[in-house]
């Protein structure tokens, strides 16, 4: 509880001011001070609580005269004294204390606002009690003269007045209560600032005990009332600062929604969190290699954000910045900073230039959070205030901490957009080169068959030439084929997503298998231009699908057939201590290096061409099967130079024959 305003006592001439007269105001609570006549005194009149002008005794009529008439028109008006060059000391003869050291001080002490008493320090009766004392208690002095406080009181109160001026006689000095409450006759129970204080003859022995009371009780009412408005205004602010807290969540989260474009959305939102949140924000996004990207970065003064983003550019290039915070980040932690302090700083930014552009930008509590969505992180956002007028503190935590999940979810949801759009242009690309395979054979059937017809049309009576027929038919069964090997693509794909994609394995004569492939494509590799030969041992044996082993390598040759730009395709079959190589080679125009990682995805092709068909299953089905195995399949390519692709099949997997 703060103190009352002080009660001043004037003293007009500087002469007249003696120690002891300090001594003896301070013990009645009051605050002593030297003015001089004329403009210092009406301004303290005016100004100050003074309740006493006290001047010398030899002062001039005239300027006692000057002096009374400015004191009474002060309001409230205060009493001018006159007073002695020395006040009498404390320790005074017996039977001398009742009139205090004369008028002046009988005077002194009727004045008083506050209340005052004296006690025979033996019998703890009643010797004196002021004016005020009798406003407040509603007693009269002629009813507690001569009387014990078990008299007058209460018996709690008369016991606590009792314990109180033991301790004070105890003490040996001032005892100072600074609450005690009083019951009154008149005005209920008040609250009293008390000091006693024991009163010692010449021999040092207590006789009396002075008391000074001052009621605080409105002082107290006023304080509790002030703080009860500040906790209402306290509280109001918090509501007020929560309800411009959510109000900002929610605009940055309608920005964030608003487009899928996700960079622009964080810059849009950005420039809503300053000033809202912060002096200056950034958005960071992690790069799976390579240092952090600023897709965001405002700053209160628009001259400086080049300079932010620069300054940010730099620490997120660095990879010892921060002193680890980037680490706490990528752990989907968040770094909370509300003080930051110029040593702080010079830590933060770990060399003398970055500390120059930190203390340029302004960098005074700092918050960084994780952007995540579904516990992946995609980067950060960094909220900074930039001087000590605004600090951060837990609540902004949590909403900056809010603001960075939904922003991962913005990102998320952008991801999964992308995602499903191209799901679509691939099935669509998809769609539209399958119908265009499934239709060329048909269509090629389906001619051949009408020239057929027409022909035996045409001569009813006449046998058709046999030779021609059988070339019709051959060349219908090539259609045929193809469209059955285009529908068991799908139908391995199909299988291969519902994971039933059956194996049978047998031992196989791996040198065999690939003999025949060569055998049997010799003829279509000669007619794309491409000749097909075999390298490799002729005892090679394997414990694999003989099946499913011959489409892999099948499709491998046919699109050597379709990309090697008719040179020489190679098949190599090789055994060493880790199991067996197969690799298919050709020397045509390769694969860019952009694609390489994508070709055996399902509907991916080694490079869009318009002359070469196909549905971009092959690779997909090879991969699927490989693996089924337990082995793998490899590219190295360079465009123009030609593709080697090898698949590798376990050790186990892989045995030469006996003898």
């Amino acid at each position: 509880m703060t103190a009352p305003a002080p009660r001043i006592v004037l003293f007009i001439n500087e002469d007249c001011i003696q120690a002891p007269w300090f001594a003896l105001l301070a013990t009645l609570g009051l605050t002593p001070r030297h003015v001089k006549c004329g403009e210092s005194l009406a301004r303290a009149l005016r100004e100050e609580s003074v309740v006493f002008v006290l001047v010398p005794e030899e002062m001039e009529p005239a300027a006692y005269e000057k002096i009374s008439v400015a004191a009474a028109a002060a309001r409230p008006a205060p009493p001018v004294l006159k007073i002695p060059r020395s006040p009498s000391a404390f320790s005074v003869p017996a039977g001398a204390l009742p009139e205090l050291g004369g008028f002046f001080l009988n005077q002194l002490i009727e004045q008083l606002p506050n209340v005052v008493f004296v006690k025979d320090a033996k019998t703890l009766r009643y010797l004196r009690f002021n004016r005020a004392g009798e406003t407040l208690l509603g007693l009269k002095s002629a009813e507690l003269i001569g009387r014990r406080d078990s008299d007058l009181f209460p018996p709690h109160q008369a016991a606590h007045f009792l314990a109180t001026d033991q301790a004070a006689l105890q003490k040996g000095c001032i005892s100072e209560l600074e609450e005690e409450p009083v019951d009154t006759r008149h005005r209920g129970t008040r609250l009293f600032h008390t000091k006693k204080i024991p009163i010692y003859d010449a021999q040092g022995e207590a006789i009396y005990i002075l008391g000074i009371s001052e009621d605080i009780t409105d002082h107290r009412q006023a304080e509790i009332a002030k703080l009860h408005l500040l906790k209402e205004q306290a509280e109001m602010e918090v509501r007020e600062s929560a309800a411009r807290r959510l109000a900002f969540l929610a605009e940055a989260s309608t920005l964030l929604a608003s487009s899928l474009d996700y960079r622009r959305s964080f810059q849009k939102m950005a420039r809503v969190a300053v000033p809202a949140l912060a002096d200056w924000t950034a958005a960071v996004l992690r790069e799976e290699e390579g240092p952090g990207r600023v897709v965001a970065a405002v700053h209160r003064n628009g001259s400086k954000e080049t300079c932010l983003r620069e300054l940010l550019q730099s620490y997120f290039g660095d990879p010892n910045e921060l002193l680890g915070i980037r680490g706490a980040l990528r752990a989907g932690k968040s770094y909370f900073a509300p003080f930051v302090s110029q040593d702080n700083l010079r830590e933060l930014a770990g060399s003398e230039e970055r500390f120059e552009a930190l203390n340029g930008v302004g960098c005074r509590s700092i918050l960084l959070v994780p952007i995540v969505a579904r516990g992946k992180i995609y980067g950060s956002l960094c909220f900074v205030a930039a001087s000590a007028a605004r600090i951060f503190r837990q609540e902004d935590l949590v909403v900056a901490e809010e603001l960075g999940r939904r922003a991962g979810t913005a990102i998320d949801n952008a991801l999964l957009y992308e995602t499903a759009r191209q799901a679509v242009e691939v099935r669509d690309n998809f769609l539209s080169i399958a119908s265009h395979e499934l239709k060329t054979p048909i269509t090629s059937l389906k001619l051949h068959i009408q020239m057929t017809k027409r022909r035996i049309s045409a001569a009813p009576n006449v046998s058709p030439d046999p030779v021609k027929l059988l070339e019709a038919m051959d060349r219908s069964e090539q259609q045929i084929n193809r469209l059955s090997r285009l529908v068991d693509d799908l139908l391995d794909v199909s299988r291969i997503e519902a994971g039933r994609l059956n194996l049978f394995p047998e031992r196989v004569n791996i040198s065999s298998l690939l003999t025949d492939i060569v055998e049997r494509y010799r003829d279509q590799g000669a007619a794309a231009g491409c000749e097909l030969k075999y390298e490799g041992a002729s005892d090679i044996f394997a414990d694999c699908d003989p099946f499913r082993l011959d489409q892999v390598l099948v499709n491998l040759v046919t699109n050597a057939f379709k990309y090697g730009s008719g040179k020489p395709v190679t098949v190599v079959a090789v055994q060493d201590t880790e199991g067996l190589s197969i690799q298919v080679r050709d020397q045509g125009m390769g694969i860019r290096p952009e694609r390489i990682g994508r070709i055996f995805e399902r509907f991916e092709r080694a490079e869009l061409h318009a002359g070469i068909a196909g549905l971009g299953l092959g690779l997909f089905i090879v991969r699927s099967i490989v693996e089924a195995h337990g082995g793998s399949v490899t590219v190295s390519s360079r465009a123009g130079e030609g593709s080697c692709f090898t698949v590798r099949l376990p050790k186990p997997a892989v045995s030469r024959a006996a003898g």
